[in-house]
């Protein structure tokens, strides 16, 4: 009787704290979905995007403000942390690096934490304060995003008009404010321009003349002649054209005589996957 008893006890008292614990856990499940629910996702993006590609490197440096679109926590967040999908057949993993741009943060790094880590495909980011005196402005959050393109970009961009997209994908993104209250925030798709137009030139070339009728001849200064290892000809539509190349001392004389009028592209390529671009009219 004594023996039975204890044990009737004791599943009496085990049944009781697997109850208690179940009410806790619920208690705990409701509280975090309540504090950290606010209604629908909030809806995000970049804007006033600034890119810098510099012409003869791989390097792009992409500057932009993150802002969700909502004024409520907009002044009073503590952190944000996302995923950012890229296409690894277009720019190297291991290139991308993302970071807050101090300068216009309005923080001193020492005020602020940021983390990341790189996989085959994405790069998860994260930024947080490490007090509660200060918050981050994310109606305009600038990070700047720097990364290497592949050669085959290159290419593609000579070939598609002197203009090419990257295409970015933002995921995963979850913000708190300083009671660690949650926001939900909507992924989005941005793309990022590359454009010739807009490349700032390393190297002063000169061609001439230009417009021409046949041969052209482009200067290369000194210091970068030696460095070309190929020179390539593409007309507006990406298909190479073999033009005779011949090149003296600093200059190089490429033939368009037997083409059509038109536009095209001229692409010397260094060391290094360093490349110049240039355009030529053909009348």
């Amino acid at each position: 009787m004594i023996i039975r008893f204890i044990k009737s006890e004791v599943n009496s008292t085990y049944g009781m704290l697997i109850k208690k614990l179940y009410e806790v856990s619920l208690l705990m499940v409701l509280l975090v979905f309540s504090f950290s629910s606010h209604g629908q996702a909030i809806s995000a993006d970049f804007h006033d995007k600034n890119i810098v590609f510099t012409s003869g490197t791989s390097n792009v440096n992409f500057n932009a403000d993150f802002g969700i679109d909502t004024d409520e926590f907009t002044d009073g967040l503590q952190g944000i942390t996302f995923n950012i999908g890229f296409d690894p057949t277009a720019i190297y993993a291991d290139s991308l690096h993302i970071k807050a741009n101090p300068d216009l943060l309005g923080l001193h790094p020492s005020e602020y934490m940021e983390m990341q880590r790189v996989d085959t495909n994405y790069a998860l980011y994260s930024i947080v304060l490490k007090g509660r005196e200060k918050t981050l402005n994310m109606s305009s959050l600038p990070l700047i995003f720097n990364f290497k393109i592949r050669p085959e970009v290159s290419q593609k961009l000579v070939e598609n008009d002197c203009n090419y997209e990257i295409y970015f994908s933002a995921t995963n993104l979850k913000a708190q404010d300083s009671k660690k209250a949650a926001l939900e925030i909507e992924p989005f798709d941005f793309a990022i321009d590359i454009d010739c137009e807009a490349l700032k030139k390393s190297k002063t070339l000169t061609a001439s003349p230009n417009p021409t009728k046949g041969k052209v001849w482009i200067n290369i200064p000194f210091d970068f002649i030696n460095s070309i290892e190929q020179v390539f000809v593409h007309d507006m539509k990406g298909i190479l054209v073999s033009a005779k190349t011949r090149k003296y001392d600093n200059i190089i004389e490429i033939d368009l005589t037997p083409y059509k009028a038109g536009l095209y592209l001229i692409s010397i390529n260094y060391d290094k996957w360093e490349k110049d671009v240039l355009k030529i009219i053909k009348y």
